[in-house]
């Protein structure tokens, strides 16, 4: 019984590490750093958690180089929704170059 459980645990190991791949910015610190009220601060803050809450729902199913080269490139969670959302959309049309 004990090994069935370390298999179990150790087969479903890489899709919590995957899920795990979300970085973890500081959205209140950013926020703060951007904001010159507290209006414009809880704006912020409520679309950073809305871009989070996306990002998280769907992590896995975007293009491990889309993740990787986005998390790279951004410090909060709006523009790596952005980011995520242009480099997608890139890879599904792919531009090719003739010399016709």
């Amino acid at each position: 019984m004990k090994h069935t459980i370390a298999a179990v645990a150790l087969l479903a190991l890489p899709f919590v590490a995957q899920a795990q791949d979300l970085p973890r910015y500081d959205p209140e610190a950013y926020c703060d750093t951007i904001a010159d009220s507290t209006s414009l601060y809880n704006h912020c803050v409520k679309r950073e958690q809305e871009s989070y809450n996306a990002l998280w729902a769907n992590w896995n199913s975007f293009s491990a180089h889309a993740r990787g080269y986005c998390s790279d490139l951004v410090d909060n969670y709006r523009l790596l929704e952005h980011c995520i959302k242009r480099e997608t959309e890139a890879e599904s049309e792919k531009s090719s170059f003739s010399f016709d």
